[in-house]
């Protein structure tokens, strides 16, 4: 199985049915505006990092307008909501002016922009149910993800019983992928970056990333690729307010004009550590992730985590598969929501069936 933090943190942290419906049906709600701002910062910051020796943010910005306008597609604004395109184009500029001024405040250099990883998982070799299967309904051999009516039916077999088979062609390990923001040297140590959005300030932010498995994950992939362990991981946080918010301030002020979420943005910064326990923990999670993940294939097995509590409403708002759910996964629930764009982890996938099916003929 070939994974990265997206996927564990969806299927395994949150919920089975969402990872099921987003990773096997392919579908997914409407593309909320705080994604497009996210998506535009930080690509913004890849290309301004992209350009050391003059900074040219502005180039930066205009660069990274295209993909801008290519989520507001996907955000499917209405015509009388038009008016948030520039809105929210005007929040993301304030985004990379807050941390030009902060960035130059550093000694950072940049050694990479963007860090991408592709590991195995250690000694976790396999036959591997996402590249080769055994239709039960059609009697016959597959080669390729399973499909997701498939799965519900339990049709999905192991071609090889003892799933020890390292004869064929399927049988691989693991693999962790990923894509950090930034590989930058800091006060004379190597130092991960990343980069984040949030309308949460104070402990209640900052508390969560102690434990948090996605930095973790992004220097276990680097410790892993190049050979350097990063000696932590530095977390840059743009705070942004949500309308709503910024709305129920405005209701209670007495004095002044109205303010936009613009004027109550700002920047912090912290460091935190990781240590080497902490690498071979998030190493045995992601195995633990992706034996688990397979044998649900198998089983067919993929439940509301939400039943038990949290995963149902997300971010202050109804699960995207909330109605889908709600019906028992009626086939009409599923036409109001869109394709899901492929992903870097779904191109791997189809380049190491690529691959392994030019071997078979060959063969």
């Amino acid at each position: 199985m070939i994974v990265n933090c997206s996927r564990v943190k969806t299927a395994v942290g949150c919920c089975w049915r969402r990872g099921f419906n987003q990773y096997h049906r392919g579908v997914e709600g409407q593309r909320s505006m705080n994604l497009v701002d996210g998506g535009a910062f930080h690509e913004a910051l890849a290309r301004g990092f992209a350009t050391p020796a003059d900074k040219n943010w502005e180039r930066a910005l205009a660069d990274t307008r295209p993909k801008f306008d290519e989520g507001i597609a996907a955000a499917q604004l209405m015509p009388e909501q038009s008016f948030l395109a520039e809105r929210h184009w005007q929040i993301i500029e304030k985004m990379v002016q807050l941390y030009r001024e902060n960035f130059q405040k550093e000694e950072y250099q940049v050694l990479q922009p963007e860090c991408n990883f592709d590991v195995a998982l250690p000694n976790s070799h396999h036959n591997c149910i996402w590249v080769h299967w055994w239709d039960r309904e059609e009697q016959r051999d597959v080669w390729g993800p399973p499909p997701p009516d498939k799965i519900l039916r339990r049709a999905v077999v192991r071609p090889h019983p003892s799933n020890q088979a390292s004869n064929c062609k399927c049988w691989q390990p693991h693999r962790l992928v990923g894509k950090a923001d930034a590989l930058v040297k800091w006060r004379g140590c190597l130092w991960l970056m990343e980069h984040k959005t949030t309308a949460i300030a104070g402990e209640q932010f900052w508390s969560q990333w102690e434990l948090d498995i996605q930095p973790t994950t992004y220097m276990y992939g680097i410790w892993k690729s190049i050979g350097l362990l990063p000696h932590g991981f530095v977390l840059d946080a743009i705070y942004k307010p949500s309308e709503k918010q910024v709305a129920a301030w405005n209701n209670k002020r007495k004095y002044g004009p109205p303010q936009a979420v613009t004027d109550y943005m700002g920047y912090e910064r912290q460091a935190f550590l990781r240590t080497c326990e902490d690498l071979e923990r998030v190493e045995l999670q992601y195995l633990d992730a992706c034996n688990e993940w397979e044998r649900r294939i198998v089983e067919g097995s993929f439940p509301m985590n939400g039943i038990m509590g949290h995963g149902c409403m997300l971010y202050n708002r109804k699960c995207d598969y909330w109605t889908a759910c709600l019906t028992h996964d009626d086939p009409k629930e599923f036409e109001a929501l869109l394709p899901r764009p492929k992903d870097y982890v779904e191109d791997k996938r189809t380049a190491l069936l690529v691959q392994i099916l030019a071997r078979e003929e060959v063969r």
